[in-house]
């Protein structure tokens, strides 16, 4: 069935939006945008009613990009020492530490800033802290690090701007206070009662898998998976059932429709859908409205809208909808990997899982039916998985496997877990559904952990801006070959797609062997691959294990199909071209140095070195590393201090000597000898 623009009014709307806020986020002048304004009022004088509402769509978009634009750090804040006032914004906790967002609202001796969001990482779960509350901590704002030192790394830094955080507070763990507050808003307050709910789910007595899984499909606080897990279903191809999506909120719905069945039964349908929509609203809330279920239920409201105004109903409209309501209340969205995979896989699944189903036109509905179980999970990865591989460089090969597996398990785990949080929110606590959910638990398990453990089951993929510009062009055609079932157009696909493909390749080679310097605020990692499929790891850290430093690198693990990786302390190591003696890291020709102390500063003599790297244990002067070791580079770690770093570039560029601050950017050691 084709849609007429008349059932579909708001997607050239929407295409004048989004190109409004492409046009703010590139820095557009405003005398641009005062020329659309003037050309929309033009059009609509020479009654080209619906070309000037797109027009000045465009011009609306750049203005709500600028609306939103997050608040940058005052100049003269920037960097400066001090105790800062914030309030929680988020807490992501992991194994051994949590990320914060805050919004930074004063400075001790400054007074009152505008507020701005900063990142804070920690090292430790200590004190506690919860959203909305009011945190006082000695430090300064910084810049944003990047953590993307090795090809394959996610750089989750773009995940945070897209979010409108600007700054990232260094800052003094020890100093950190907390101040609960009693009224922190209400969405900080939906916040605190998802963590209710978590903790209720824990203190049922179910495994503290099943737990994680509940809280991630049902209440959509994915903080408290394992890496494991989330790896697991990531390279199944189950990554989109542990994010709320339209799939939960039609659970709901059908739920929401069972407990209101009399309503049917006394013929009033109209009360029925009514409620259903004032309940999937206050749950797209209590989630955090969330750009997927913001989506989903805006489309179910227009749906059932539809149906009480008697009226007839575009799937493409009301997606349309959706993406316009959460622009403008969040045009950041549009950078953000959930709303792009959301609006994508419904897109998608709309254009191609009904034409590429065989039984289409087939009088047997059971056939056709059970064909869309294979065509929808297809045409959903037409739209997404570029968009995935691009943001995390991970494509799932097995995901018809996976989701033809756990299809008919997600509706009755999820239906299962709402029962559950409705019985502890009243004090009951049903043994029968505890093991229930521990058995589905256990089957999502099973079946993501057998299907990741089959050969080449997440294929580790860097796709490139170009490349995913080329792939949706390349789908675009596919869909227009589909509609005509043209020749040329069947050409024209294949010849677009070929593109692609030498792009992806061409993209994605695979590195060079080298010695990568790398890290984090805590600690400072050498990672040398020799090339022939073994790789070294070292870390200063003296907490962190095989697993930590697996997930801090697993990208680049898979991007170099690495057979052997060995985390080794401090014993020596000789793998041919690449040396550990002590303190000295040799590379072919190359050789590094790595100062923690003062015992660090001896070399055997007549040795050249190239870099040396001082981390924040080293406490004596760097003019006296650069004096008894007399290296080519000073390489400055993640984790020395701003004070101690500002200094010790200071010294580098007094002595005129090439310094590397890690912070701005990683090192990469290749020699002629490999």
């Amino acid at each position: 069935m084709k849609y007429p623009l008349s059932l579909v009014p708001t997607a050239p709307v929407l295409a004048g939006l989004v190109t409004g806020i492409l046009l703010s986020q590139a820095g557009v002048h405003v005398y641009v945008v005062a020329l659309l304004v003037a050309a929309s009022v033009a059009m609509y004088l020479s009654r080209w009613h619906y070309a000037a509402f797109v027009v000045l769509s465009c011009a609306l978009g750049w203005c709500v990009y600028l609306l939103h634009e997050p608040e940058m750090p005052p100049l003269d804040v920037m960097g400066r020492e001090g105790r800062y006032v914030a309030e929680v914004s988020s807490v992501r906790e992991y194994s051994g530490g949590r990320v914060m967002v805050v919004e930074v609202r004063g400075l001790e001796g400054y007074g009152a800033v505008e507020p701005f969001l900063a990142l804070m990482p920690t090292a430790t779960l200590e004190p506690l802290v919860a959203v909305g509350d009011v945190v006082c901590f000695d430090g300064a704002p910084t810049d944003i690090e990047r953590y993307d030192d090795l090809p394959g790394q996610t750089d989750y830094s773009a995940y945070y701007k897209a979010m409108g955080v600007t700054a990232q507070m260094e800052h003094d763990v020890s100093s950190l206070k907390v101040y609960p507050v009693d009224d922190p808003g209400w969405r900080n307050v939906m916040e605190r009662q998802r963590m209710g709910w978590v903790n209720r789910l824990y203190s049922s007595g179910m495994r503290p898998e099943t737990v994680q899984l509940i809280a991630a499909m049902v209440i959509g606080d994915t903080s408290t998976l394992e890496y494991e897990t989330r790896r697991a279903f990531s390279s199944a191809g189950l990554a989109h059932v542990l994010a709320l999506s339209g799939l939960h909120v039609g659970v709901i719905a059908f739920m929401i429709s069972l407990v209101l069945f009399p309503l049917t039964v006394f013929g009033l349908n109209n009360c029925k859908w009514t409620v259903t929509i004032v309940l999937l609203w206050i749950y797209a809330c209590v989630t955090g409205f969330s750009p997927s279920v913001t989506r989903a239920v805006v489309m179910a409201t227009v749906f059932l809208g539809a149906r009480i105004l008697q009226r007839r109903y575009s799937p493409y409209n009301s997606l349309s909808v959706a993406a316009i309501i959460i622009l403008v209340f969040d045009p950041r969205a549009l950078f953000q990997p959930g709303f792009q995979m959301s609006f994508m896989a419904v897109l998608s699944i709309l254009m191609f899982s009904g034409r590429l189903n065989p039984f289409a036109n087939s009088k047997n509905r059971l056939a056709y039916n059970a064909m869309m179980l294979v065509t929808v999970p297809v045409s959903a990865m037409l739209g997404t998985g570029m968009i995935a591989a691009a943001w995390f460089g991970n494509y799932p090969v097995y995901f018809l496997v996976a989701n033809l597996a756990t299809v008919w398990l997600v509706p009755l785990f999820v239906g299962s877990g709402m029962l559950m949080c409705g019985c502890l929110s009243v004090g009951l606590c049903p043994g029968w559904l505890c093991g229930a959910l521990d058995f589905m638990s256990g089957l999502f398990s099973g079946i993501a952990d057998w299907v990741s453990g089959l050969p080449l089951a997440g294929v580790c993929v860097g796709v490139a801006a170009i490349a995913l510009a080329a792939y949706f062009l390349s789908v675009g055609c596919a869909y227009v070959s589909l509609v005509r079932k043209s020749k040329v157009w069947w050409m024209i696909t294949l010849f677009s797609a070929s593109v692609f493909v030498v792009m992806l390749f061409c993209g994605g080679r695979h590195p060079s062997a080298g010695v990568y310097v790398s890290g984090t605020r805590t600690r400072t990692d050498i990672v040398a691959d020799t090339g022939q499929g073994f790789v070294y790891v070292h870390t200063t850290s003296e907490t962190a294990d095989r697993e930590t430093m697996c997930r801090a690198y697993d990208g680049f693990f898979r991007n170099i199909r690495a057979d052997s990786i060995c985390f080794a302390g401090n014993e020596a190591v000789d793998r041919g071209c690449f040396l550990r003696q002590g303190h000295i890291f040799a590379f072919g020709d190359r050789v590094m140095v790595l100062v923690t102390d003062k015992k660090c500063l001896e070399k055997p003599a007549g040795l050249c070195i190239d870099y040396a790297i001082v981390d924040r244990r080293y406490v004596g002067r760097l003019g006296k590393v650069i004096e008894e070791l007399r290296p080519d580079t000073v390489v400055i770690a993640r984790d020395v201090s701003l004070k101690r770093r500002g200094a010790w570039i200071d010294t580098c560029m007094a002595r005129g000597v090439p310094v590397i601050d890690l912070r701005k950017r990683g090192l990469k050691v290749v020699t002629s000898g490999v």
